[in-house]
């Protein structure tokens, strides 16, 4: 529990807060109650030392402006590019790619940098992490109010408030009451995979491709609906680090061709992952003759056979979950006690081409904010029983909109025709008259043919 002391306000008025999960969102919400003298518990499965996977995120401007909830949080921002940058080891600022801007608003970091960072930041507030602490159920205190966390091999504890930044598979999300919707697999083949090599190697064979940037895209020219390729420069190390490791990083998705196809595995476990079928390389190397002859001379490079049977790749499965408004509602109010979703928890887009990190700080900011005003109000966390649903501190239209906008770019880039909003409401699980009976903003995307404009006249 932080260590702070608390306003004199809300002394007899604070609720027993944890925060399950200490990824992005979770910790940036754990800081910025530390900001405002809010105690919380904050329990993460992983112990500290656990890298687990990790992946290089964009940061935008309005991310970080999440964080400007203190003169301490916006100097401290200052210093989160120079330390979380994916090139910083060569004194780079994470410039995404060679066509973006110099000075961009955006910038590639590495998620497990900005973690550390994160609980760095924390650190410096008193407040820490409970690591080893993996939840096994969430459930009404046997006793008075409150729910009571079960963890594995740990002493269960009491909370008032119960956060749920868990991610995906977070078993906190079923509160007994519904449980939780599942997420939707979109119908996509999606490969990754990782190169290491020394940065002279680097120099020599790829370098001048990527000129100043960390990123190269490429979606194909020729075809109407083609592969989608991402190609990424990290640099391992630390800055001014001599003859440090680059990783060399690569996405190759295209859309799913039906029937038997050997690439797309929907029914594949977590640890069948690794399990990489021999049609990959083949298409990876068919796929170059779809980009015009410079690409295809840069792809001949990256995709040579050797290398990617030497790389580190794993099977992505694209998936997305918005579940409707009223299981928010009907999940936060538990009698005894409260309980809230955040972040991939209570929704999740595809992690390609999309904004999860992002989304992660406005979540945290929006969280923070609400828990702010429940303990300012006389009642304290007896408000939530006064609120009505579009008062709980769920952004569910922002959410379906950047849910909508995933789904589009993901389409766009494989070259296929925009969704209409009936379609992509129906890849969500809402329809017309849920979206409308919950008040969700919703937007009528562009699209070629004439099923849009008529779909707009509709709404």
């Amino acid at each position: 529990m932080t260590k702070l002391p608390l306003h004199a306000s809300r002394s007899n008025n604070i609720p027993k807060i944890s925060i399950i999960g200490a990824g992005i969102s979770g910790l940036a919400l754990a800081c910025q109650l530390a900001v405002s003298k809010i105690p919380f518990n904050i329990y993460e499965a992983r112990n500290a030392q656990t890298i687990g996977h990790t992946y290089s995120i964009t940061l935008q401007r309005s991310a970080l402006r999440s964080l400007n909830s203190s003169r301490y949080l916006r100097e401290a921002v200052r210093e989160l590019r120079p330390k979380t940058a994916v090139d910083r080891a060569v004194g780079g600022n994470g410039r995404v790619s060679d066509q973006s801007p110099k000075g961009s608003a955006s910038f590639q970091a590495v998620d497990r940098d900005v973690r550390k960072w994160l609980v760095e930041l924390l650190a410096k507030q008193g407040g820490f992490v409970n690591w080893d602490h993996r939840l096994t159920a969430v459930r009404p205190a046997a006793e008075g109010s409150g729910a009571e966390l079960c963890f594995e091999n740990q002493e269960p504890t009491i909370a008032d408030l119960v956060i749920d930044a868990g991610g995906l598979g977070s078993p906190c999300f079923d509160y007994d009451v519904e449980a939780a919707p599942k997420p939707r697999l979109l119908p996509y083949a999606c490969y990754a995979g990782r190169r290491r090599m020394r940065s002279h190697d680097f120099l020599d064979k790829y370098s001048h491709y990527f000129r100043d940037g960390n990123t190269i895209e490429l979606a194909g020219d020729i075809a109407t609906s083609t592969p989608f390729i991402s190609l990424q420069k990290v640099h391992l190390g630390e800055r001014d680090q001599e003859g440090h490791d680059i990783e060399l990083r690569w996405v190759f998705s295209r859309p799913s061709l039906g029937g038997h196809d050997p690439l797309y595995r929907p029914g594949r476990t977590p640890e069948e992952a690794k399990v990489i079928p021999p049609e990959l390389y083949k298409e990876m190397l068919a796929s170059v003759t779809l980009f015009s002859p410079k690409k295809q001379s840069m792809l001949q490079q990256f995709f040579d056979l050797l290398d990617l049977h030497s790389d580190r790749i794993l099977h992505w499965h694209l998936r997305v979950r918005l579940p409707a408004q009223q299981y928010f509602a009907t999940n936060a109010d538990r009698k005894t006690f409260y309980a809230f979703a955040m972040g991939d928890a209570a929704h999740s887009v595809p992690i390609l081409k999309s904004n999860g990190a992002v989304q992660a700080f406005h979540d945290a900011r929006h969280m923070a904010e609400s828990i702010v005003a429940l303990l300012d109000c006389p009642g304290g966390v007896g408000c939530l029983r006064l609120s009505s649903t579009t008062k709980l501190p769920f952004r569910t239209g922002e959410w379906l909109r950047e849910a909508e906008d995933s789904i589009q770019r993901l389409r766009q880039v494989h070259g296929q025709r925009e969704h209409t909003t009936e379609e992509l409401l129906g890849i969500l699980g809402i329809t017309l008259q849920e979206r409308d009976a919950a008040n969700l903003p919703g937007k009528v995307p562009s699209d070629a043919g004439k099923a849009a404009s008529e779909e707009k006249g509709k709404l």
